[in-house]
């Protein structure tokens, strides 16, 4: 099973109602969860880029209490757009995302 791959936007109705394939946004959460477990366990730095679920937000949370060294950045377009600035094929709302993990 693929969560991300070819996915145009995030999935759920707009993507369905458009006919674009979603990304799930567990693909984030699962990616950024192996790499926390990996710089704990090597004792190692790990920053996260592009951070942009709130799952994500709450494995850094918790990593840092338990004393992982790790970091994460975001955007303003992750904060200030979503799947329904897209809603009517508005494609200037179509941020390229690059992500640390996972690619």
């Amino acid at each position: 099973m693929n969560l991300s791959g070819s996915g145009a936007m995030n999935s759920g109705e707009i993507s369905t109602r458009l006919g674009l394939p979603g990304m799930a946004p567990e693909s984030e959460a699962i990616m950024a969860a192996r790499d926390v477990r990996l710089a704990e366990m090597t004792g190692g730095r790990l920053h996260l880029a592009h951070v942009t679920t709130a799952e994500t937000i709450d494995i850094v949370r918790r990593a840092k209490a338990r004393g992982v060294r790790v970091t994460a950045d975001t955007a303003p377009h992750y904060v200030a757009l979503n799947e329904n600035a897209v809603g009517d094929y508005l494609t200037f709302a179509k941020v390229r995302a690059t992500f640390a993990f996972g690619r």
